[in-house]
């Protein structure tokens, strides 16, 4: 239903009408409401009523003395039942009331739409009641619409119903008669106010409600029922009056106490229906007299409703709002909101400033495109850990951050704007670009439920990031890491730049593989090292596998093992009619006669040494003279027999391992042969191959080979081989000039190298899980140098002048960088591009040149521990830590962040910048494939926040062990969610049943606990210990998994179960149900915290009804710490407890049995006899006849028996009791009540049952 205060703007739809004060909604307006709502149904017309307020006798009256029978919401309540959709409030006012009647209705038709309207025969309407029918019936045949006149309503009585005779029965208190007149009871409605607390000084708490000061209703006390403070009603008496007795100033109050029952409802809305009438209001002598007539009134009250009583309206059936479907898509961003609004974050900061810090420092996501499943898992991975820190009562703030500069935003740049755009321009874009990214990718992230310093992260492009790094760069420069070179480094033709480790990735690839011969150049040296001599003619080669065949026209030198045994064979085939002799390593014979399909014998073998410095012919030797030189053997220790021949050939430009080996043998780097461009084509001037593009070289090299008599073999090879992560390209090592930080140099601030430092560092980092230490290890082990120049625009400079002669940095780079950071920290970096070389260098300005190389982006991020966190030296004036107690990335950072974090943090310290590294999985699906889209199995964070909520990712995050892979599919999703509404409907059985519940005024000691709640509170506090271990150790799926159980089998099976009969039916405010509230409460307030690092919007939604108003400690949950809780197992309860849900077990078993073959409906059916041994029976009885409760029976007995527990299952003969559906026999019901037991007439009308255990 709609209601409308104003008629300006509510014309769309065409309206049947009616009009009226409706005082009192009795049953001639009820006529009329009805007949509108069928009529408007007829014509399809929009059903509204309109009214007046303030009533119009009571404008007309100054002294406000014509009685009301209800007011406006009273009024509205009443249309609310019936089907009306509209009701309009029109304010009667001196405007108003001076409409003429034909403006009165122009107004109906051009303001609503008026098309019918119902009326009664007397309706009179216009200044002075001037308009009647007669004048309605002219204007409607005027203005097209419809009138209906009806006629009054008659009872049986031949009285006519009206708000006037209505009135006066109740004015003259006869209560049954306006009932009556009606059709069901007289309501009052009205907020909770403050009193003067005299009740309950003398034993008798009223809630109060302001009611109309000339209120029809006849002055008394009254039995009602009170509505809106839960689904059922609340009994009580109400005394409606001015309280003569204390002498009131003759103000008009509706004050109630409430039966059997207190709640604080200050500031609700309540309604109030009156049942019975008891007496007149009365001014007594004293407070004496006072007190002894409410305990007269009460029990007057308490004997009327026995007598009315339906007994399901004596049970605490308490609720929550707290809904049972969480509708988190749409929930969730209003938390969010609510986050954002309040400032929690720096709320948080705010509180915690003073406590033992823990940093987790954000490794930077990209700023490029939208967020993926893999980024989700990791900032909600590092949400909950920070969420569990704040809980423990440390400083855990969090910085996230973006990674910026690079490859991928350069690549937008060009796609949009061409490829030859000014880098000055390109870096304009390329920031705006990133700017743009980040916001998209931030609005995503917050969308998760991840708390932090949203509105100032972290970026890599600021530019005092930008400074910070180059001053880095200078740090280690100085001590001497930092050297330029040539050397073979990653390259990607379509990056045109060097790549670092992390961008590589592997995949297989077609390839062929060459076997190929070098000629022997002095074929009586290689027959007399050998020590034969053979007399017949022949071609002698030595043989080399490769593939690579777009290599062998850069061929240098070939390298073998000197500890490797090489031998001289013979093989069954002829070379221009002359006998076949090659070299092949002697272990690997056998493997290459059968893949070339050979026959052959070993003529002799010797040492590889005694090869070293022999020469052969270039396979294309003779074909051109550039390829008319010798190969010389070298030894490499990395050469082995896993296959091939056991000969490597070595072109130095295209591999680390042959160029380190080509220069330890005394080259330089001019007498390197390097025939390819940066483009992946061979350069113009080299014959036969110029200008092609490597990979389609291949097959006309192999081509040369064949027809200069050098091919042995080929075949098509399928191998893993690096390609570029980007791009999905092959890759090659290509020696380039670039910038290296050296591994094995002794620099100027250590004693040791940077990998054995690197090393060492490592033994004082905790590892989550233990394998990546040795992975992390193993890759500092065998890296080579670091490449941290890139030939690009977007990325900081590499700010060096190199002299253009001999190649040698400026003397002064140190302090010349210290200038050109301060103009960085100004301008960014595109204060390199602009740069005054002049102001810089003076006369020296013709002598160098500027560096154009960028710093590799894995450099950014990696300095991001002195950049951001600020070092050992201003970590601390930053309110932060270094180093960081935590980086949490996935496991393909080993290669990546952690790696050069970790280089950096020992160049500069010594030291690792991490205490401690976590690293999580590969999102897979279901079926364990990476996600593709051209597999079409790509799912986006999301779509799974639109479709299930972020709540449900959060949780399947949580719930997957992300050591591994972590799965995700929609039917994994849907187990997740069935997990999800589990612990949810815990949750709300929690809040409903503390929904009543004070914790300041309610809660028990613990000594007045009942054992049963002791041990409940016990458990809990257990788990909280074990759970707290668990994410101590970053074990969430344990946490999940220990949450679920406790939900489940201590709460669910057992001890919730146990608990509804002593919720429900015991007295809503005796000890013995308190006590479970007092349980529930602290089991709530635990479970809260220990789900909200994980369940941050459930738990933070939880946490505003909990509180309910009684407990506004915190306004979030996350300001919280894990609850403490003073209890201790003195009497042994846990035991004691633990044995006897074993037992309950058992008889569980046994009643289900008994239930399936249909000996009894329900456990309460059922009577139990349960044979036990000596210390047994001694355990059950001890808890006496509350075991019952325990069981969930009407009836135990418990007999010794020496022999084992024995279970009998009987149905029971008694009576069931309607309210608690106990069965008992006949002399356990009450005399007076014949439906109920003893026990619930106690628990309504009496002081309540007692119990000690359960």
């Amino acid at each position: 239903m709609k209601i409308y205060n104003k008629l300006t703007f509510i014309k769309k739809k065409q309206r049947a009408i009616t009009i009226g004060n409706f005082d009192g909604i009795h049953l001639g307006h009820k006529k009329i409401l009805n007949t509108l709502y069928i009529e408007a149904k007829k014509r399809n017309l929009v059903s509204s009523v309109m009214t007046f307020y303030p009533h119009p006798k009571n404008y007309f009256s100054k002294k406000n003395n014509n009685f009301t029978i209800s007011n406006l919401r009273d009024r509205i309540y009443g249309i609310l039942e019936t089907n009306i959709e509209e009701i309009i409030i029109k304010k009667f006012n001196e405007s108003f009331y001076k409409i003429s009647a034909l403006e009165f209705i122009k107004d109906l038709i051009h303001k609503l739409n008026l098309k019918l309207l119902i009326i009664g025969k007397d309706f009179h309407f216009g200044y002075n009641r001037e308009g009647n029918i007669h004048l309605l019936k002219s204007l409607a045949k005027k203005y097209d619409f419809e009138i209906i006149i009806l006629d009054d309503f008659i009872n049986a009585y031949k009285e006519r119903i009206s708000s006037s005779l209505l009135r006066k029965e109740l004015i003259n208190g006869n209560i049954d008669r306006a009932k009556y007149l009606i059709g069901n009871n007289i309501y009052i409605s009205g907020h909770v106010v403050h009193g003067n607390k005299i009740g309950r000084q003398i034993g008798f708490p009223t809630i109060n409600i302001n009611v109309p000061q000339n209120i029809a209703i006849k002055h008394g006390v009254y039995c009602v029922y009170i509505h809106n403070i839960y689904k059922f009603p609340i009994m009580g008496v109400a005394n409606l009056g001015i309280r003569k007795t204390l002498g009131d100033n003759g103000k008009v109050l509706l004050e109630i106490y409430l039966l059997n029952n207190t709640v604080n409802v200050y500031g609700k809305i309540i309604r109030v229906e009156f049942l019975y009438r008891l007496r007149n209001e009365e001014k007594f002598c004293n407070m004496e007299e006072l007190t002894i007539a409410i305990q007269h009134d009460v029990n007057n009250a308490l004997e009327y409703f026995k007598k009315i009583m339906d007994y399901k309206n004596t049970l605490n059936l308490t609720e929550t709002p707290f809904p049972m479907k969480g509708d988190l898509p749409n929930k969730e961003p209003i938390i969010i909101k609510k986050w954002e609004e309040e400032n929690i974050y720096n709320i948080l900061s705010e509180l915690n400033k003073n406590k033992p810090k823990f940093l987790l420092h954000d490794g930077p996501p990209y700023a490029n495109g939208d967020i993926h499943l893999g980024h989700a898992v990791n900032k909600i991975l590092k949400d909950i850990i920070l969420k569990h820190k704040r809980l423990l009562g440390f400083n855990a703030c969090y910085i996230p951050g973006w990674d910026c500069h690079g490859m991928p935003i350069e690549i937008q740049i060009e796609k949009k704007y061409g490829k030859y755009l000014p880098t000055i321009e390109l870096q304009k874009k390329a920031r705006e670009y990133a700017l743009e990214q980040i916001e998209k990718q931030k609005k995503e992230f917050k969308r998760l439920g991840v708390l932090g310093q949203w509105d100032d992260p972290y970026l890599t492009m600021n530019f005092q990031n930008e400074s910070d790094e180059v001053k880095v760069l200078s740090k280690i420069l100085e001590y001497g890491y930092v050297n330029r070179g040539l050397k073979p480094v990653n390259w990607c033709f379509d990056c045109k730049s060097a790549l670092a480790e992390a961008e590589i990735e592997y995949k297989d690839k077609l390839d062929y593989a060459i076997y190929v011969a070098f000629k022997f150049s002095n074929n009586n040296s290689i027959l007399k090292k050998f020590g034969i001599n053979f007399k017949n003619q022949f071609y002698g080669a030595i043989a080399i596998w490769t593939t690579t065949p777009w290599t062998i026209p850069a061929n240098q030198a070939l390298i073998i093992n000197a500890n490797i045994k090489y031998s001289l064979l013979k093989v069954n085939s002829s070379y221009n009619n002359h006998d076949l002799l090659l070299i092949v390593a002697k272990d690997l014979v056998e493997n290459y006669l059968k893949t070339l399909s050979l026959k052959g014998e070993i003529l002799s073998s010797i040492q590889g040494k005694e090869l070293l410095g022999e020469e052969f012919y270039h396979p294309l030797y003779g074909t051109d003279i550039i390829y008319n030189r010798t190969a010389k053997i070298f030894h490499g220790d990395f050469v082995n027999i896993d296959n091939g021949t056991g000969i490597v050939h070595s072109a130095p430009a295209f591999g680390i391992e042959d160029f380190e080996c080509f220069k330890s043998n005394g080259f330089t780097d001019d007498e390197i042969i390097n025939p390819i461009d940066e483009n992946g084509f061979f350069v113009n001037s080299l014959p036969f191959f110029g200008n092609m593009k490597i990979w389609e070289a291949n097959e006309k090299i192999i081509q040369f080979l064949k027809t200069n008599n050098t091919l042995l073999f080929y075949e098509k090879y399928n191998h893993s081989y690096m390609h570029c992560w980007r791009h999905k390209s092959p890759l090659i090592f290509r020696s380039t000039h670039q910038w290296f930080v050296n591994m094995d140099i002794i620099p100027k601030n250590s004693n040791k190298s940077l990998r054995e430092n690197a090393l060492s560092a490592l033994n004082n980092v905790k590892f989550y899980p233990e394998w990546g230490k040795s992975r992390l290890y193993s890759m500092i082990f065998n890296r080579p140098d670091w490449t941290i120049s890139r030939q690009r625009q977007w990325g900081v400079p590499i700010p060096f002048f190199i002299h253009k002669k001999n190649g040698q940095l400026h003397p002064n780079t140190i302090s010349i960088i210290k200038l050109i950071c301060k103009k960085i920290e100004q301008y960014g970096i595109s204060a390199w591009q602009n740069i005054d070389i002049q102001e810089l260098l003076g006369n020296e300005v013709n002598e160098y040149e500027k560096s154009k190389d960028t710093l590799d982006v894995w450099f950014d991020s990696g300095s991001t521990n002195i950049t951001v966190l600020g070092g050992k030296e201003l970590a601390s004036l930053k309110n932060l830590t270094w180093p960081a107690d935590l980086y949490l990335e996935g496991s393909d950072q080993h290669r990546g962040w952690f790696h050069s974090s970790l280089l950096i943090g020992c160049m500069l310290y010594k030291q690792a910048p991490y205490k401690a590294l976590l690293t999580h999985g590969f999102v897979v699906d279901g079926n364990g494939k990476k996600m593709s889209k051209s597999i079409g199995n790509v799912i986006l964070p999301k779509e799974i926040t639109n479709k299930f909520g972020a709540e449900i990712l959060r949780l399947w995050v949580a719930t997957t062990d992300y050591s591994g892979e972590l799965y995700i599919s929609d039917e994994i999703l849907k187990r997740v969610v069935e997990s999800y509404r589990r612990i949810r409907n815990t949750i709300r059985f929690l809040l409903a049943n503390v929904s009543d519940f004070d914790p300041i005024s309610d809660a028990l000691q613990n000594d007045q606990l009942l054992e049963i709640d002791k041990y409940a509170l016990l458990i809990t506090k257990n788990l909280q210990n074990e759970i707290i271990q668990y994410y101590n150790k970053y074990e969430f799926h344990n946490v999940i998994s220990k949450l679920q159980n406790f939900c489940s089998e201590d709460l669910g099976s057992f001890y919730l179960d146990i608990l509804k009969d002593r919720l429900y039916t015991t007295k809503s405010n005796g000890k013995i149900r308190r006590s479970a509230q007092t349980a529930l409460y602290n089991i709530a307030l635990i479970l809260l915290k220990l789900m909200s690092p994980i369940l941050s919007f459930t738990t933070e939604e939880a946490w505003q009804y909990l509180l309910n108003n009684n407990y506004k400690q915190s306004k979030t949950i996350f300001i919280e710490n894990y609850h403490e809780m003073n209890i201790s197992d003195n009497a042994n309860i846990l035991h004691k407890w633990n044995q006897i849900r074993i037992i309950r077990k058992n008889v569980q078993n046994k009643l289900e049995k008994s239930r399936m073959t249909g000996a009894i409906g329900s456990s309460l059916q059922a009577e139990v006899e349960i044979y036990a041994k000596s210390n047994e029976k001694i355990l059950l009885d001890s808890i006496g006849e509350e075991l019952r409760f325990v069981f969930i029976v009407s009836k135990v007995t418990i007999k010794e028996t020496d022999n084992d527990l024995k279970i009998v299952i009987t149905p029971s003969n008694g009576i069931k009791c309607e309210r608690c559906w106990n069965f008992c026999n006949h002399n356990d019901l009450h005399k007076e009540h014949q439906k109920i037991c003893n026990r619930c007439f106690e628990n309504i009308f009496g002081a309540g049952e007692i119990r000690y255990f359960s």
